[in-house]
């Protein structure tokens, strides 16, 4: 056994000599360069588990040559590292100082590395969290607020969604708002000249955005708000216009004006309720339409919007046909039926 630990020693000198050359002449000056200065910390980080290999065939060697074969297997068997502390007992019995010297060293050259590779990424990692920019704007900052002519309850609907980020649930709105800060933070670091870092917030931007796209189809219409994108082509703005003749009577536009239908939650005006749904209806139109002329992953995007949009005029639609059987002769005039 001696003979294959000397044997393994011997090849451990050569890769732990190989591998200080590399820290002194290329990973520690590499510390130097903000561009490659997370690359030589990942890279001490891997040099100090080689010394941590070198440091552990020598406490083998040291163990077996003053305490035998018993306690070497017995620090062995203490998940491997409980070597190095029998090694060092038995160096100190026998009077070994340069082992013990030795020993000290190897747990130095193993610890100062990796310290200090893992305080140079964890620095890295810090500025790169404290350099992101604000979001852009796009999505408000206070709940139930009214922005650019979106009515207050889309910004509240952002509470009742989640998307799931590195196993963490987050509402759609932080969601797409952390990908703009990266975004912004990749466009900042490639003018720097900071290729590197540039391509690790683009991978970011990347996994948020998939996320929020994927789930979009959920409720297209907050998803086109939390983009930023205008109100007028997300929902329509199209007037009510009654297109009744005259020839209706008078009594009848007095009982349509005072007709009252309960839905979604509250009562509200037949010729309101009467317009919601038209209005969604019309948009669903809209996007089976531009679903005919595109393809792929667009129009799937086209048709899950258009399908949503039906689903809101349905809601609509029903409470008024239920309304409309106690008075039909209101409710065809409220749809423009003609006498």
């Amino acid at each position: 056994m001696l003979a294959l630990v000397e044997w393994l020693y011997q090849w451990t000198i050569v890769a732990v000599s190989w591998t200080a050359v590399v820290c002194l002449v290329v990973l520690l000056p590499m510390l130097v360069s903000r561009r490659l200065r997370v690359y030589g910390a990942v890279g001490l980080v891997y040099a100090s588990y080689v010394f941590g290999f070198g440091c552990w065939v020598y406490s083998v060697e040291v163990a077996y040559k003053t305490l035998g074969l018993f306690w070497t297997l017995f620090g062995l068997g203490c998940f491997g590292v409980g070597v190095l502390p029998v090694a060092l007992l038995g160096a100190i019995i026998q009077s070994r100082w340069d082992g013990v010297l030795n020993l000290i060293a190897a747990v130095a050259l193993i610890a100062i590395p990796r310290l200090v590779g893992m305080y140079v990424i964890y620095k890295h990692s810090k500025r790169l969290e404290g350099d992101l920019p604000a979001s852009t704007p796009g999505v408000p900052l206070e709940l139930g607020a009214t922005v650019d002519g979106w009515p207050a309850e889309i910004t509240l609907r952002d509470l009742d969604h989640s998307i799931v980020i590195d196993g963490d649930d987050m509402p759609p709105g932080l969601v797409i708002e952390e990908a703009r800060r990266f975004q912004a933070a990749t466009e900042r670091e490639r003018q720097a000249g900071d290729e590197a870092t540039a391509r690790l917030f683009e991978a970011r931007v990347a996994q948020y955005q998939a996320a929020f796209d994927a789930w979009a189809p959920q409720d297209p219409e907050l998803a086109r708000y939390l983009r930023g994108e205008p109100y007028q082509e997300a929902t329509p703005t199209t007037p009510v216009v009654v297109t009744a003749p005259e020839t209706w009577p008078t009594g009848l536009q007095a009982r349509a004006r005072e007709a009252v239908i309960h839905a979604e939650g509250a009562d509200r005006p037949a010729l309101v309720v009467w317009d919601m749904a038209r209005r969604f209806r019309q948009t669903a139109q809209q996007f089976r339409e531009l679903a005919a002329t595109e393809e792929g992953v667009s129009q799937a995007a086209r048709e899950a919007e258009a399908a949503f949009y039906e689903k809101q005029a349905a809601r609509w639609q029903q409470p008024f046909e239920a309304w409309a059987r106690q008075d039909p002769e209101v409710a065809r005039y409220l749809q423009g039926d003609p006498d």
